[in-house]
């Protein structure tokens, strides 16, 4: 049997899986009387409350897949709190955390300016029985990055190190993009140095970051380089 749970959210959509229905919400309208086809005259604050009232208890998981789905869709919609209750709701069944399910939900906050709520999670995530890959590193790095915690953001480079897993050019760009906006140039170049060994090759983003440093740096030639051909990432830090 689907698991009921409660939630705001005011769009018509239903997803089929494998024959299963995820129902997101039923829509909600508010330019008028009627609310979900009944007569619901009054405030619009009032006509909110009665259309997140008869929304409650209507939202329903049938597969984790689809629930995964929808945390993604809400997150891309901005409705970061009913993608959290869904979590909320995975959680009841620890077999349904899966990596694919972390990855979501890490995702969500890393996304909407809760990267270190992200970041503490990994740790539950650990403990939790289940091993974060580089796609959730980089997501959370990403995120602490932009959030202006670049500290926070090398702290948990060093963890991905530390527990066996290769950094990506998501973690690498991510760092010299925070090194860049803060002007610690010389740091952009250490960690490109440090982290060259374990990216088989810096992409495209990558390279334009470390051109980006090296015209900060007034160093044309490696710029030059750097722009007109793809040299492995250790002929990158010999041309210095």
């Amino acid at each position: 049997r689907s698991t009921p749970i409660k939630s705001s959210a005011a769009s018509d959509v239903y997803k089929r899986q494998g024959g299963d229905r995820f129902l997101l919400a039923p829509t909600v309208r508010y330019g008028d009387d009627t609310v979900f086809g009944g007569d619901a005259g009054g405030s619009e604050e009032q006509k909110r409350g009665q259309a997140a009232e008869q929304v409650r208890d209507t939202l329903h998981v049938e597969n984790v897949p689809a629930t995964v789905k929808a945390m993604r869709v809400l997150s891309a919609q901005d409705r970061v709190d009913d993608a959290l209750f869904l979590w909320g709701v995975l959680q009841q069944n620890p077999k349904q955390c899966t990596l694919f399910a972390w990855t979501a939900y890490l995702t969500v906050l890393s996304t909407h300016g809760r990267a270190m709520e992200a970041r503490d999670a990994i740790k539950e995530m650990v403990l939790s029985g289940v091993q974060p890959d580089s796609y959730v590193y980089g997501t959370v790095v990403n995120g602490l990055v932009r959030e202006r915690r670049l500290e926070d953001a090398y702290a948990v480079s060093r963890s991905m190190l530390q527990s066996g897993l290769r950094p990506n050019n998501v973690v690498v760009s991510s760092l010299l993009y925070g090194c860049i906006a803060t002007r610690q140039l010389h740091r952009a170049d250490e960690t490109f140095d440090l982290l060259r060994n374990y990216i088989e090759e810096p992409d495209t983003i990558t390279l334009s970051l470390m051109i980006k440093v090296s015209e900060l740096e007034h160093r044309t030639e490696r710029a030059i380089c750097l722009l007109y051909t793809s040299p492995s990432p250790r002929d990158i830090s010999g041309s210095r």
